[in-house]
Parts: C-alpha cells; sequence; structure tokens
C-alpha cells in the first residue's frame, strides 16, 4: 500500500448553488486511499445570482440583434437618434458588458482550477478527479484549453459537458487514463444546460444522455457490468466475448435511470459500489459480490442459520477479479512472499491461509456495515483488507513482524 505521503492525488470539485457539501461527507470513504484536495469556489454559490451569471454570457449574444434593431432604427425616416439609436445603442452595450464580464467570470474560476490541478502534478502520478455539475465543465475546460494537465481516472456526476466533447482527442495526447461518466435520467439541470450550447463553448447534456464519439466512448446499461472481466481469463470473466466497441472504450457512459442531478451524492453507498472499484481499477460487479459474500460470512457467524464453512469455501474458490485467479491461491502467494525463503511445515501454512481468509471477511464486513466511518474504512479496499488479514493470521501464529513482502498495490 502507499504511504500517506505517496499515496495518488484526487481532486474533488462541485457545482454550481451549492457549498459542496458532498465533498466532505465522502472523505471518511475516500480518505484511506488517496491524498484529497477539495477545491472550492465562491462564484457561483448563490441559488439564484450562480445561474443569472451563467445565463449572462449568453445573453450577451443579443448585442448582435439588438445592433441591427438600432442600425434599422438610424435609417428610419421617423427615428432620431435621441429616441431611438442612442436607446438601442446603450441596451446593446449594457448586454455586451454583462456577457464580457459573466465570461470572465468562468474564466476566472477555470484558470484557478487550473493552476490548483496544475499543483498536483509533481507528483509521480496524475490526480484523480471526481466532479459534479458545472465541475465537470470546468474539468472538461480545463483539460481542452490546457495542453499540459494530464489525469488519472475521471468520474463525472451531473455533466453539463456537450456530448460530443473531444475525449479523442485526449486520448491521443495520453493525458487522462479513463472516463466515468455517471448518467442520471431524471437529471433536470443536465437537460437545461444544453440550452446554453453554442453561447458557452462545450456546454451541454452529456449527464442525461451520454458522451457519443464512437469507438472511444461505450453506454451500459448495467453500471455494475463495466468492465466485467478479467485480464488473466478468470473465472470471473464475462462469459459472453466482449465487443470491439467495449474493449476500445475510453469514455464509459454509466446509465442510472432513476438518479437525479445530485442523488449520487446521498449517503455513501454510491461512492463505495461505483466510485471506489473505478478508482481502484477493478469492475464493480466483483467486487458488490465479493463484498456481500464477506457480510453472508459475517451474518452467518452470528446467527448460525447459514452454514459458515461453505460460504467461506466459496470465498476462498472464487476468482474476485483483483484475485487474479481464486482468493486461496493469491493468499498462498502473499504468504509464501512474507515469509521470505523460511520454511514452514504444510499445516501451519494451511493454518495461517484459513485464519487469513476469515480474518479478511471480517475487515471487509465490518467495513462495508460500517460504510467507511472510522479506522475500518481502510478495508474497503480489497488488498488492503487482505494485507490486514495476513498480518493478522501472522500474529495469531506467533509468526514475524511488519507487513508481507510486496502485499497490497494499487
Amino acid at each position: 500500500m502507499y504511504s500517506e505521503n505517496t499515496k495518488p492525488f484526487l481532486i474533488t470539485i462541485h457545482g454550481i448553488r451549492t457549498e459542496g457539501e458532498w465533498q466532505e461527507r465522502s472523505e471518511p470513504i475516500l480518505q484511506p486511499f488517496f491524498r484529497l484536495r477539495k477545491f472550492k469556489y465562491e462564484e457561483y454559490k448563490q441559488h439564484i445570482a450562480s445561474v443569472i451569471w451563467l445565463a449572462l454570457q449568453p445573453l450577451g449574444g443579443l448585442v448582435g440583434i439588438l445592433a441591427a434593431v438600432s442600425v434599422f432604427f438610424f435609417w428610419h425616416p421617423f427615428t432620431t437618434w435621441r429616441n431611438g439609436v442612442l436607446p438601442a445603442l446603450v441596451f446593446a452595450a449594457f448586454w455586451l458588458g454583462c456577457g464580457i464580464i459573466a465570461s470572465r467570470r468562468l474564466n476566472k474560476v477555470a484558470d484557478r482550477f487550473t493552476e490548483f490541478w496544475g499543483g498536483t502534478l509533481s507528483f509521480r502520478v496524475p490526480p484523480h478527479i471526481v466532479a459534479h455539475s458545472l465541475g465537470t465543465f470546468l474539468t472538461g475546460f480545463c483539460l481542452a484549453k490546457s495542453k499540459g494537465l494530464r489525469a488519472g481516472r475521471l468520474i463525472l456526476n451531473g455533466c453539463v459537458l456537450h456530448r460530443y466533447f473531444p475525449w479523442g482527442e485526449i486520448k491521443g495526447d495520453f493525458r487522462v487514463e479513463e472516463v466515468h461518466n455517471e448518467i442520471a435520467r431524471k437529471d433536470l439541470t443536465s437537460r437545461l444546460a444544453y440550452a446554453l450550447h453554442g453561447s458557452i463553448p462545450r456546454m451541454g447534456h452529456a449527464g442525461v444522455f451520454g458522451f457519443k464519439e464512437p469507438p472511444n466512448t461505450y453506454t451500459w446499461n448495467d453500471p455494475y457490468r463495466v468492465r466485467w472481466y478479467c485480464e488473466k481469463g478468470c473465472s470471473c470473466a464475462n462469459p459472453e466475448k466482449r465487443p470491439n466497441e467495449q474493449t476500445a472504450a475510453f469514455v464509459h457512459n454509466l446509465i442510472h435511470g432513476e438518479l437525479g442531478h445530485s442523488d449520487v451524492h446521498l449517503g455513501p453507498a454510491h461512492a463505495i459500489a461505483f466510485w471506489l472499484p473505478t478508482l481502484f481499477d477493478i469492475a464493480p460487479l466483483p467486487y458488490m459480490q465479493f463484498r456481500d459474500l464477506c457480510i453472508k460470512c459475517r451474518t452467518a457467524e452470528r446467527t448460525q442459520a447459514i452454514n459458515e464453512s461453505e460460504l467461506e469455501d466459496e470465498l476462498r474458490a472464487k476468482c474476485w477479479g483483483w484475485t487474479e485467479g481464486p482468493l486461496e491461491d493469491r493468499i498462498r502467494r502473499h504468504v509464501k512472499a512474507r515469509l521470505r525463503g523460511r520454511q514452514l511445515n504444510s499445516e501451519v501454512i494451511e493454518s495461517l491461509i484459513s485464519l487469513a481468509v476469515r480474518y479478511l471477511w471480517v475487515n471487509v464486513a465490518t467495513a462495508t456495515e460500517e460504510q467507511g466511518d472510522g479506522e475500518s474504512a481502510i478495508n474497503l479496499w480489497p488488498e488492503s483488507a487482505l494485507s490486514n488479514a495476513i498480518e493478522q493470521s501472522f500474529a495469531d501464529c506467533g509468526i514475524g513482524e511488519g507487513r508481507a513482502h510486496g502485499a497490497g498495490h494499487f
């Protein structure tokens, strides 16, 4: 695992009409794994004023119409400078000024975010970004404008970028690793943002209809199924042959049919189910199934209603994607790595493996039940939970101290 000073950066950026409370609410879940950097801005915080400021930018485009009207009045025989042309020009200048001020306001925020983002690039890996609403627009705007910016994985919620944003160009420059656009079909805000397309470049409603730029984009009707395959061809792999558009996809549109603009921020469940596996680079479906089976083992222990050993055997035998084969084999490799050449009889090794499996499901079930609240949150990452379980098993058997050599990695 990374130490506190070497963990990857994760930037969160909120939208308009909010102080970004969700950034604080998600912190207990994300903080154990990443160096969080929360970008805040005051320019669009007020409920009414923030909408007005965004709307003023396209309204500046009315200047052309007003100028044409002014010319008409100027040549009209019954129109004088005082009662026709001058008021029209003043009115046109007013809206032009408002549009310029609104445009500069947006660019000012974007420039600050560019500087903020750039401050994380000195690290050896680029930052991941979780963005919401106007934050998604600022992320795309800055990427398109500043070619030096790079990112790991982008998670976009309530996206107000245009459907045909040039992700292919960004992919070609190797500046972003992957994009997950979480589509909320009942997102009214994203729908309304499309009205600003044309007047505010690159603004649109990708948060409702997704990005569309084949072969770089692919839409998943079931968000749990995204990247549901194991590169090693293990038993966790999708039995159906992956179509080419899945293989080539750089931008994944994940459809959440019943969600609205900010519904992903209602509690930690969504972040645990989708954000964490995305950032861990593991598939959401086996991640969910792994956590569920750990909880079943914990429930069986408490209630004695189910045969706990059968559930544990299932946990050991299955490949979970990140294990790159059966879990038991992964644990065995970790145990041997920790022993560093020391020879133990097979009974002791099997005992270590059995204890590690038990501690693993206890750790993961506790972290899941507590919803990332407290020190147990670190065990929401399977690699970390496994590393801790092996350490606990060695401690129980009185064999050595410290972490397993090579255990746990992003």
